[in-house]
């Protein structure tokens, strides 16, 4: 965010402690709002009885003929998904307390009205009702994804509908720096992702629905993200659009959009620029500012190389940057290590960006935001990586990971401790990167 008193802005939405993401929860029992109702090892059943017959299959990715992007091919690849639906199916009892917190969750419920939008969404309303209808989406199409219950299919669609009949989004006339940028940023890739989910996965979602909610979502909310993009803010705030971009792409079947946007995200002359956010030593572009939109400007980053990977595009690793030693950077700095590298950080793009702090900011040092779990798969999963201090973030202050602030993905639940059986001849193929930080420096 490029100033203070954007913290004021966002946390008129959900609360100042929804920015900063300060609350942790160390053990691994379900958040107190998935207590109540069903009974752990009776989620998944009760959802395989709503069929009337055995959970379904597993998703089956496919390739666009048009664009040649995969699908499923946002935040979960098919493999992963499969992964998910084998621990699921198997009965581990992790994953079920897991998956019982997320079918209770109050986020998005159909029979609640704070995700409602309006036919004009106003930007006071945008953060709030699009991220309750990301978590609530993504609920009800990995309910139908892994169990094939078509209430919860249905709830998806008709959450979606009612945004595919949103008419225009009115900005906040006395907001001069244009936080709706951010904002919806920060949100609407959720819901993009979440919808192209649903329709990788055999939905009886009409296409002529699907058409509907691709143009409304080309003419209301993609110019959100995509026109005058803050380039020369602090790179959390062109990251945050990035990464809707990228999930808008995919949901959209756009090679183009795409295309263009990870070029962007190689090349592009702005903060958002992985080489010129992230630093070969860990740091990036923000630590010199607050550990909060530090760590907030490495997980858009991430989603956005996440995504990329899914669709064969490396963007974890970079000639001059790993990602990896990023996030090892920041959560040793925020675990208590003073000794990490830095140096005043003098290639920031613009003017209302630039941090000359002699050392890492200490404010809001040790307040972790739920953005690890991701990370954390990846590089273990899929590099035979170890990020160990990434891996003590988790075990000691952020899982489970689940909706929350700025993020509306059930990252513990669908990302920890898959047996991806695809990976071990995968892996091999690829390097492993060297994602320690120099402590000597």
């Amino acid at each position: 965010m490029g100033h203070t008193r954007t913290l004021l802005l966002v946390g008129s939405i959900s609360g100042l402690a929804a920015l900063t993401g300060c609350q942790s929860m160390t053990d691994w029992t379900m958040p107190a709002e998935g207590k109540e109702g069903v009974s752990v090892v009776g989620a998944l059943r009760k959802s395989q009885e709503a069929t009337g017959r055995p959970a379904r299959p597993p998703i089956e990715e496919t390739v666009s003929p048009l664009s040649g992007l995969r699908h499923p091919g946002g935040l979960q690849s098919a493999a992963m998904l499969r992964a998910l639906k084998t621990s699921l199916d198997a009965g581990d009892p992790e994953r079920l307390k897991l998956w019982n917190g997320m079918l209770v969750s109050p986020r998005g419920r159909i029979d609640k009205t704070d995700w409602r939008p309006e036919k004009v969404v106003t930007q006071e309303r945008l953060g709030w009702t699009v991220g309750m209808s990301a978590a609530g989406v993504l609920r009800y199409v990995l309910d139908w994804a892994m169990t094939g219950n078509r209430e919860a299919e249905a709830n998806a669609i008709t959450m979606l509908n009612l945004w595919a009949a949103c008419e225009s989004f009115e900005r906040k006339a006395t907001d001069k720096l244009g936080h709706h940028r951010l904002v919806g940023g920060i949100t609407l890739g959720s819901l993009a992702n979440a919808a192209e989910l649903l329709m990788s996965s055999s939905t009886s979602w009409p296409e002529t629905e699907q058409e509907r909610f691709k143009e409304t979502w080309r003419r209301v909310f993609l110019p959100i993200i995509t026109e005058n993009r803050p380039y020369f803010f602090n790179g959390n705030w062109d990251l945050a659009c990035a990464w809707s971009i990228v999930a808008s792409a995919v949901m959209l079947d756009d090679r183009e959009l795409f295309d263009k946007e990870i070029a962007y995200l190689k090349e592009g002359e702005t903060n958002a620029c992985f080489a010129t956010y992230l630093l070969p030593s860990g740091q990036c572009q923000e630590t010199g500012r607050d550990q909060v939109h530090a760590q907030m400007g490495l997980y858009f980053a991430s989603l956005c190389a996440q995504i990329a990977w899914n669709q064969g595009i490396d963007l974890y690793e970079g000639e001059n940057y790993s990602l990896g030693r990023c996030y090892e950077h920041v959560a040793l700095y925020n675990l208590g290590q003073d000794r990490v590298p830095y140096r005043i950080y003098n290639e920031a793009v613009g003017r209302s960006s630039r941090h000359q702090s002699p050392v890492p900011s200490p404010k809001c040092r040790g307040q972790f935001g739920k953005h690890y779990e991701m990370v954390y798969h990846h590089y273990r999963d899929y590099r035979a990586t170890e990020l160990p201090n990434v891996r003590k973030v988790l075990e000691k202050h952020t899982r489970p990971e689940s909706p929350g602030p700025n993020t509306q993905i059930y990252s513990t639940l669908c990302f920890w401790n898959l047996d991806l059986e695809d990976n071990r001849q995968k892996r091999e193929r690829w390097a492993k990167p060297d994602v320690t930080v120099d402590l000597g420096r």
